[in-house]
């Protein structure tokens, strides 16, 4: 199974986090370049290349802006983000600043474990490809029954906001291609 560097696909999981430590939607951060001296004098830029003014999360979200989910990430702690992750069964990620930026290499089992906890209020997916057999005259020989609720990561609040933020995204953001190209809505 091939692994690649996610880039800005990883960063809802550092908003995800940040949520979950008691941020909010509507805060507001500076989009302001800053060089991290304790980092090698790290200073991640915009794609954009555009600076001022601020960014409440849900606009950081929707322009994929680097300086806000940077902020996020030192503002909460990358281990935050790395126990998420690994809570959701995604387990090599490192816990440094730059995963803000979407450094980790991950396999595409990963990216989709992680973006169906979102689409299942915060409950980790599991997969199974066989559900059930039977046979050719109908006898039952093995039905998938799961008998435990998936594990939640994180709570139906937290949820929500992402659920809201993402849809901000496809709407308005980065993702609005999907609608015009594909016709998703």
């Amino acid at each position: 199974v091939a692994e690649r560097q996610v880039g800005s696909t990883f960063k809802p999981l550092v908003y995800a986090a940040a949520l979950e430590q008691g941020m909010s939607p509507c805060d507001y951060l500076p989009n302001e370049l800053r060089t991290y001296t304790d980092y090698d004098d790290w200073t991640p830029e915009n794609a954009d290349g555009e600076y001022g003014g601020e960014y409440s999360l849900t606009g950081g979200i929707v322009g994929s802006v680097n300086t806000i989910a940077v902020q996020l990430i030192f503002a909460i702690g990358p281990q935050k983000v790395k126990d998420l992750a690994a809570a959701i069964g995604v387990t090599n990620v490192p816990a440094e600043p730059s995963i803000a930026l979407g450094t980790p290499s991950l396999t595409l089992e990963e990216m989709l474990r992680i973006y169906g906890t979102f689409a299942r209020d915060g409950k980790v997916p599991e997969f199974e490809f066989i559900t059930r057999i039977e046979t050719r005259s109908g006898k039952l020989l093995y039905d998938r029954n799961p008998t435990n609720d998936p594990d939640r990561v994180f709570n139906s609040r937290t949820s929500e906001m992402m659920d809201y933020m993402l849809r901000q995204v496809a709407a308005r953001g980065t993702g609005r291609g999907l609608a015009s190209r594909y016709g998703v809505r």
